[in-house]
């Protein structure tokens, strides 16, 4: 299997949606995810990391934000992902509504 192939498998893998979940289930996560992702506070968060000169602060900001999932989906593509996700701190949150609870620690392809 290429490079190719094996990153289009693990992408799969990452990407499976829960079993049983209705289309209209996934709807309504992602206009939920959205909300989080794009709402004022979350923005104001983000537009506090661009600005600060404080490393330790834009650090102690990352934690706090609502990413989307595919930010993670992608750090996951890369097989460093899992502990990079995990030394940050993320808040896992909307990858977690996406994908299900545990995402992170399942075993990928």
């Amino acid at each position: 299997m290429d490079i190719v192939e094996q990153l289009e498998t693990r992408y799969k893998a990452l990407t499976r949606l829960p079993e049983g979940r209705t289309p209209e289930e996934d709807k309504r996560i992602d206009e939920e995810i959205e909300r989080m992702v794009y709402s004022t506070e979350n923005q104001e968060i983000i537009r506090r990391i661009v600005f600060t000169e404080d490393e330790e602060e834009a650090d102690r900001l990352r934690r706090q934000v609502f990413y989307a999932p595919d930010t993670f989906v992608s750090d996951m593509l890369h097989d460093d992902g899992r502990e990079f996700i995990k030394e940050v701190g993320y808040r896992l949150d909307t990858v977690e509504m996406k994908y299900g609870k545990g995402w992170l620690d399942k075993e990928y392809p």
